[in-house]
């Protein structure tokens, strides 16, 4: 098969163009899933913080129940 100069010059052009657009869908998937990475690191550490304020919370509620009893004996 002979193809002409411009028949070629056009299967490069259309080459390049489906290699930017995969590219620039990669970049975006992989943007995606950076983001995804980060949510889930915010989500670990509101977890974390939430567990620490209900054990902070509970020891509070017992102390104060303790106290209340220690002053109920007088």
């Amino acid at each position: 098969m002979n193809f002409s100069r411009q028949h070629l010059s056009n299967i490069e052009k259309k080459q390049r163009s489906r290699n930017r657009k995969e590219m620039g869908n990669n970049n975006k998937i992989a943007l995606a899933r950076l983001r995804i990475a980060n949510l889930e690191q915010i989500i670990e550490e509101i977890q974390v913080h939430h567990q620490a304020d209900k054990e902070s919370l509970l020891n509070a509620i017992y102390k104060l129940k303790n106290s209340q009893k220690g002053s109920s004996n007088y």
